[in-house]
């Protein structure tokens, strides 16, 4: 097995089977996954991790915080997008404690 190589399962009719493949042999092309131009632009839920639903993707207005969650995707999921600021989970608990983003990262 050289350095290049790539582990490859697969799944079939005659069974299951691992193989080693050299990258070098032309059998295998790598591919980075396509991704659609504002697709790459958009925020990804924490909880799912899906960007789809745009719409009904929160994002917090913490200072510093990047957090983006659907509405149906939080602990206590909401019917409608909230009129004002939205500070997600942790920013709520962080301000009700005190601390940094960072540090509030590291608690959960």
């Amino acid at each position: 097995m050289s350095s290049d190589a790539v582990l490859v399962h697969y799944l079939g009719r005659q069974g299951e089977c691992d193989e080693w493949v050299s990258l070098s042999d032309g059998r295998l092309q790598m591919s980075a996954p396509e991704m659609e131009d504002d697709e790459a632009d958009e925020e990804a839920c924490e909880v799912c991790g899906s960007t789809q639903g745009g719409e009904d993707l929160l994002l917090c207005d913490s200072p510093g915080c990047d957090a983006a969650l659907h509405l149906n995707c939080l602990r206590e999921p909401l019917d409608c997008v909230p009129e004002g600021e939205w500070f997600c989970e942790r920013c709520v608990e962080r301000l009700t404690v005190g601390g940094e983003v960072a540090e509030a990262r590291a608690l959960l």
